[in-house]
């Protein structure tokens, strides 16, 4: 929640402030600039939604994982994880750098995402009807129903870039385990997953088919005395 209000003050106040000083002199706004103030809005948002995007899908993740232990009846190894906990990891292991992995996947999208919806937003808004005759404040339900056309048709448009973004970032963190499933074990925040050794036969432990043999062919010894 503290990631997601700063995000998105973030991302509304610099949007007024570049609508502001790319508003033309004559006081119009062509929809060119409209684009332009939204995408550099949603340039600056990333300073914090990449971090919450990366810790968000690492708790994702969390979870998925200790349902799959519980499944399996093991509750027990269950690690207990958290946001901070985990940034705290990300921060020794990987350093500052290590919390804006998928950089480029994230910036893909919100920038697309606030280049189109807040000009939509704001010529959806327009067309509605307004408070008072003489007014340019639309009423609250329009707003309410443009705000949600626009982002409706705005997060379809990116959608793509999202998708890419996660799966980044699911790549990024698969090592990122504390856990132990099935034949894989991991430590928490690997430089590499380590997965356990496979046992090597030797002659102490013949392949099944060998012991199958083994109880059917009678040692040669055992051969000679019946012979004789």
């Amino acid at each position: 929640m503290l990631f997601l209000r700063n995000h998105q003050a973030i991302k509304l106040a610099a949007n007024d402030y570049f609508r502001h000083k790319l508003t033309t002199r004559d006081g119009r706004l062509p929809v060119q600039r409209e684009m332009a103030a939204g995408g550099c809005a949603g340039f600056c948002q990333i300073v914090v939604t990449t971090p919450m995007e990366l810790l968000k899908i690492q708790l994702q993740d969390a979870g998925r994982v200790a349902a799959s232990l519980r499944a399996a009846g093991r509750a027990a190894e269950i690690p207990k994880v958290s946001a901070w906990g985990i940034t705290q990891e990300l921060l020794r292991t990987k350093g500052l750098l290590g919390l804006y992995k998928g950089t480029g996947a994230t910036m893909l999208r919100d920038v697309s995402f606030s280049m189109c919806y807040f000009p939509l937003f704001a010529n959806l808004n327009a067309m509605g009807p307004k408070k008072t005759p003489g007014s340019t404040e639309s009423v609250f339900w329009w707003s309410f129903l443009s705000g949600c056309m626009a982002g409706s048709i705005s997060a379809a448009f990116v959608n793509p870039a999202d998708v890419v973004k996660t799966r980044l970032q699911v790549k990024i963190n698969c090592c990122n385990r504390a856990i132990c499933i099935g034949n894989n074990s991991f430590r928490f925040f690997p430089r590499r997953c380590k997965r356990a050794p496979r046992r090597r036969r030797t002659l102490a432990s013949p392949t099944p088919s060998a012991r199958s043999c083994a109880t059917r062919v009678p040692p040669p010894s055992s051969r000679a005395r019946s012979a004789g």
